[in-house]
């Protein structure tokens, strides 16, 4: 069974925070943050925390845990998290398909 974790994230500003993933020649779409669970994490909050470091270069907080979706091949655990604080250093880039962070939300009438 392959074990995922992703965050539903909420940016200092209450925005929710996306990946916009690419593949060469396909529709960019945009997901959760978060990834597969590493056998060395010592645990799934620590699998999240990880993960939303690497993509997003961001130092989260955990809050819980949300919904779990499983099928009989793969086990998805969403958490609510927010972005304590940003790091200085870009978030390394992984092989494809290219990850950017996008932020999305309502944006205030006038």
């Amino acid at each position: 069974m392959i074990e995922c974790v992703r965050a539903v994230l909420l940016t200092p500003a209450g925005r929710l925070l996306l990946i916009r993933r690419t593949w060469p020649g396909a529709t960019p779409y945009r997901v959760f943050p978060g990834g597969h669970v590493e056998p060395d994490d010592p645990g799934l909050r620590a699998a999240l925390v990880r993960e939303i470091r690497e993509e997003t270069g961001a130092e989260p907080q955990i809050t819980g845990l949300l919904h779990v979706l499983a099928d009989a091949h793969q086990r998805q655990y969403f958490y609510l998290a927010r972005i304590r604080s940003w790091s200085r250093r870009t978030a390394p880039v992984r092989s494809s398909p290219t990850r950017t962070a996008a932020s999305t939300g309502s944006r205030k009438s006038r």
